[in-house]
C-alpha cells in the first residue's frame, strides 16, 4: 500500500467516526449511530428533521425504515 492509499484510508476512517459522532450528538445511542452510518443514512437529513420538530423515533423510521 502506498502513501496515497494509506492517506485515503485514514481519511475514510476519520469520516466514518465523525458521522457516528454526529448521530450520537443528535440523540442516537452508539449502537444505533453505528448502524445508521453503515446504512449510509445522511446525518444532515436527520438533523433537518429534528430541527423541524420531528421526534427522533419518527425521523429514524423515515430515514431508515425497519425491514420485515
Amino acid at each position: 500500500m502506498d502513501a496515497v492509499e494509506v492517506r485515503a484510508e485514514q481519511e475514510a476512517s476519520q469520516g466514518h467516526y465523525f458521522r457516528i459522532a454526529r448521530f450520537e450528538e443528535l440523540g442516537c445511542p452508539l449502537h444505533q449511530a453505528m448502524d445508521l452510518e453503515l446504512a449510509h443514512v445522511d446525518w444532515h437529513e436527520l438533523e433537518r428533521l429534528l430541527g423541524e420538530g420531528c421526534p427522533l423515533e419518527w425521523a429514524l423510521l423515515i430515514l431508515a425504515p425497519l425491514e420485515d
